[in-house]
């Protein structure tokens, strides 16, 4: 990912399918071993190599046409992307850390204190599923089209 000058946090995508009002993109997650001097020698790449994947989305239809196989640019405000990884991140660990304390400030033991942590991990795992899934109905985390990147040969 690439950060432009406008905060923008940058992806490239390839166009899966054209719908009536959406666009089916595909991303692949890279490591940031690509851009490393030690990549040649390095056992860290070769893993990295292995957990590749790739991601499908959808985005509103840009005013552009674009067809299957092209390559795009699609970015996303790094606020909104900073936000979004702090409440996933950082949630749950709060929760099983105040899970932990009053645990084992109330029955001062570290199975309760283990236990604590449990509920307070899950309790941080539903908080942050429910908080997500309101977000789909008012706040917009949706990449939105940048720009063309290269056309689809038609040959």
């Amino acid at each position: 990912m690439l950060v432009s000058p406008a905060n923008k946090v940058v992806e490239l995508a390839t166009v899966l399918a054209v719908g009536a009002d959406s666009v089916l993109l595909e991303t692949i997650n890279r490591s940031a071993c690509a851009q490393c001097a030690a990549k040649s020698t390095c056992g860290q790449r070769t893993l990295a190599g292995w957990m590749e994947t790739s991601n499908q989305l959808s985005i509103a239809l840009p005013a552009e046409t674009l067809q299957s196989g092209d390559l795009i640019e699609i970015s996303l405000e790094s606020n909104l992307l900073a936000k979004a990884a702090l409440i996933v991140y950082l949630l749950p660990l709060v929760l099983l850390l105040i899970g932990t304390v009053l645990a084992y400030q109330v029955w001062a033991t570290d199975l309760s204190a283990f236990i604590g942590a449990a509920i307070g991990m899950v309790c941080g795992l539903i908080a942050v599923s429910l908080l997500t899934k309101g977000w789909s109905k008012g706040l917009t985390l949706t990449p939105v089209f940048h720009q063309l990147i290269k056309t689809s040969s038609l040959n």
